[in-house]
């Protein structure tokens, strides 16, 4: 069936891999959930999975703890739907970001920018990710590691298709797009957590001294 200028196969699922992800939560929509969702993620991004309980978040919202499991059925389906909330927040950023440039010094320009603009979930992502990854496969759960998955494909993919797009118009020198868009994106995960550790790294001034270093290492003189 048509939606806007695609043509989708009957029964299939058009949603994002995000948004496909919540959706086997199956967990109930309301105004409050939002909140609790809220609430869960800055909760798991200041404390370790295990320090923070449900009754922490309800005291946190001011509802009772009954009210959390209306919405979510367990501690574990509410720290899966909070890393899947921040990062469909995310995701939908960097998708504007992509679909509104033609030119990779503006993409590249851009995408820097709106790191630093989204410098609060972002910190929330990189944290939450070191703990999960940190949990030993306690909390394994294939759709957020798919999501997880997904989302640095889609970082690597985009900065790696300016790149290369940028060396396709002659702005640009690099023999490698893939190998440098994994060094950048590795490089943005090491700002946000240099500042989670360490309290004098700024990341607006970190961001720029990286979008600097990309810019030498392609060999790119700004008019």
């Amino acid at each position: 069936m048509p939606i806007g200028n695609r043509h989708v196969e009957p029964g299939r699922d058009d949603r994002s891999p995000v948004a496909r992800a919540r959706g086997k939560l199956q967990r109930k929509e309301g105004i409050r959930a939002e909140e609790v969702l809220e609430t869960a993620l800055a909760l798991f991004s200041q404390e370790s999975y295990a320090d923070v309980t449900v009754q922490d978040i309800a005291r946190k919202v001011g509802v009772t703890h009954s009210l959390i499991y209306y919405y979510f059925e367990s501690k574990e389906k509410l720290f899966q739907a909070a890393v899947l909330h921040v990062l469909d927040r995310v995701m939908e950023q960097y998708s504007h970001v992509t679909a509104q440039h033609d030119d990779p010094v503006d993409l590249l320009d851009d995408w820097f920018e709106t790191n630093v603009k989204l410098a609060g979930p972002l910190r929330s992502v990189v944290r939450i990710m070191f703990e999960y990854s940190d949990s030993g496969g306690r909390r394994a759960s294939p759709s957020v590691e798919r999501v997880i998955g997904q989302f640095y494909d889609f970082e690597r993919r985009t900065i790696a298709d300016g790149i290369g797009r940028g060396v396709a118009l002659g702005r640009f020198r690099c023999a490698d797009p893939e190998r440098m868009a994994i060094f950048v994106s590795r490089c943005i995960d090491g700002i946000f957590y240099g500042h989670i550790v360490r309290k004098d790294v700024d990341i607006a001034t970190e961001m720029a001294a990286l979008r600097a270093t990309l810019w030498r290492l392609l060999d790119y003189r700004a008019p």
